[in-house]
């Protein structure tokens, strides 16, 4: 809906498909853009990770952003934890900077132990 509470849209639907990447069986965690115009949430699509989309309530288009999940904004940017595997030390988190479209515009941490 708009902030006037009118004209309801869907956005988005969950659905199945056998890409990961474009399978949503669910929606949690949503959050919108400091703008108001992406619309961020996470799904459990893959077995050991969450994994992050964004819908642009301006046309209604979903993507698949990565493996991981919002953490804050910087501007219109999501900062993002995202799962790493770094040269064999086993499971790590890792934050950056992203762009709606997925695009790392910046590495904020180095790989961190879970």
């Amino acid at each position: 809906m708009d902030f006037r509470g009118n004209h309801p849209t869907l956005l988005v639907r969950s659905h199945n498909d056998d890409d990961p990447r474009r399978l949503i069986p669910d929606f949690y965690g949503l959050e919108f853009s400091p703008n108001g115009r992406w619309l961020y949430f996470s799904t459990g699509s893959w077995p050991n990770a969450t994994a992050l989309h964004v819908v642009d309530t301006t046309n209604c288009r979903e993507n698949f952003v990565c493996l991981g999940h919002i953490e804050s904004f910087r501007g219109q940017n999501p900062v993002v934890q995202v799962d790493v595997w770094p040269h064999d030390q086993g499971h790590m988190v890792q934050m950056f900077l992203l762009s709606p479209d997925g695009r790392k515009l910046a590495t904020l941490s180095d790989p961190m132990g879970r």
